[in-house]
């Protein structure tokens, strides 16, 4: 799941390269059948916007991925529930997205001190 927004904030030849070393596979009944869908399906994802996944991977189970940028560095951090606490999946990809952005900035202000 994380890899999919590396992939993405990598655009281009550098996402291309990124999804012929990690084929399309058909783990679940609902995960991204094929390349073209996966292709779809990242350029629907905002840029900077957690990722949810319902059961894609493995069923009984989602998954957030909230993407991070630190300079030109371009990383995901991932998670995952039981699907019996999907309800808590966007709320806590956003809540890790903002600890995230609010550790990062405190630890870059620190750096730059």
């Amino acid at each position: 799941m994380a890899w999919r927004i590396v992939a993405l904030r990598r655009g281009g030849a550098g996402r291309s390269d990124k999804t012929s070393r990690r084929p399309v596979s058909r783990l679940t009944p609902r995960t991204v059948p094929d390349e073209e869908a996966l292709m779809r399906r990242l350029a629907g994802i905002r840029r900077g916007a957690p990722v949810v996944e319902r059961e894609e991977y493995v069923l009984g189970t989602v998954c957030g991925a909230v993407p991070i940028t630190v300079g030109g560095v371009h990383s995901a951090v991932g998670f995952s529930l039981p699907v019996d606490q999907e309800d808590r999946l966007e709320e806590t990809a956003l809540r890790l997205r903002n600890r995230l952005e609010g550790a990062l900035t405190a630890h870059a202000f620190t750096v730059l001190t």
